[in-house]
């Protein structure tokens, strides 16, 4: 169950609504919906619904090379992996947009506070932040299954606020409303700024055609790459695994003294095939580059209150 508070503009006043969306475990996703609106004024101002964006099916439509995530035997990993949320949001026409992200921890407050990385292209201005809910935990039940919890039973995070964007190495940071537990845990990635090297290896979490979670791994092959209108990029092929849409905003790790770092984001690659894997590799935004824009909320031990 969620509730927010959104504004209606009337031509005397501006009112507040509050509504509350009442989802029943045991129906498909997105089945029930009710409406409860709650005006200060004595006649309440009409309310019309000009259009609903509803999941009608699942989204398990990946490609049968993506490498199911319940496949990882490292614990660490999949500590890790428990970070990783599956964004979804409506856009004007009312269609959902689908991306990935993660969980991203400022190391010097005691707190775990909420902070989500993800793609510009994904989340670029507040309003699109307003629509998103992040899911967590939709994973298969075990290696070598499909087999997925429904997305209504799954805990979710919304009212996100955006903090900072760059539309040129295509990384935003949010600040979600809260981040609830989960079965598994919920872990928040670390980070480093360091440059990248060529060759190092580097693996990605991330949700496929908004399917359930799956891993990618591969090799960096440049650290500034160009692919218009973003720039100074990480590209990295993969060995194992392959992305799709739905993957965009994933983060990219790299190992270093036995721990997992956060050193990018995923931003654009063509399209991948289970077959020719000769052009399976993906440009990632580069953390360095985008930590002079984060850094104030992501170090410190006051991070700043969000933009208003």
């Amino acid at each position: 169950r969620q509730a927010q508070v959104i504004q209606i503009l009337t031509q005397d006043h501006v009112q507040s609504m509050v509504y509350k969306r009442f989802i029943e475990p045991n129906l498909d996703e997105g089945d029930a919906i009710v409406f409860l609106a709650k005006s200060a004024a004595a006649d309440p101002p009409q309310l019309v619904v000009r259009g609903a964006s509803h999941f009608f099916k699942q989204f398990d439509v990946a490609l049968p090379c993506n490498v199911n995530i319940a496949c990882e035997t490292s614990p660490l990993i999949q500590n890790l992996s428990t970070g990783v949320g599956f964004m979804v949001w409506s856009n004007s026409g009312y269609d959902q947009a689908l991306c990935s992200g993660i969980l991203i921890n400022n190391p010097d407050t005691p707190e775990r506070e909420p902070y989500f990385m993800t793609a510009n292209h994904c989340i670029a201005d507040q309003n699109e932040a307003n629509a998103a809910e992040v899911i967590w935990d939709y994973r298969a039940a075990a290696c070598g299954s499909n087999e997925t919890p429904s997305l209504a039973s799954l805990p979710r995070s919304g009212s996100a606020t955006l903090l900072t964007t760059n539309d040129i190495l295509d990384m935003t940071l949010l600040l979600l409303g809260d981040v609830p537990p989960g079965e598994h845990g919920r872990a928040y990635a670390g980070y480093t700024t360091r440059t990248v090297s060529v060759g190092e290896q580097a693996f990605a979490m991330h949700h496929p055609q908004g399917s359930h979670m799956r891993i990618s791994y591969g090799t960096i092959r440049t650290v500034e790459v160009s692919s218009f209108p973003w720039q100074k990029q990480i590209d990295v092929m993969w060995t194992q695994g392959v992305t799709e849409g739905g993957s965009s905003g994933s983060g990219l790790f790299v190992t270093e003294g036995g721990a997992h770092y956060y050193v990018g984001c995923l931003s654009n690659g063509p399209v991948h095939s289970c077959t020719d894997t000769t052009r399976n590799h993906d440009n990632f935004a580069a953390f360095r580059l985008f930590y002079s824009q984060a850094g104030a909320w992501l170090a410190g031990t006051n991070p700043p209150d969000p933009p208003s």
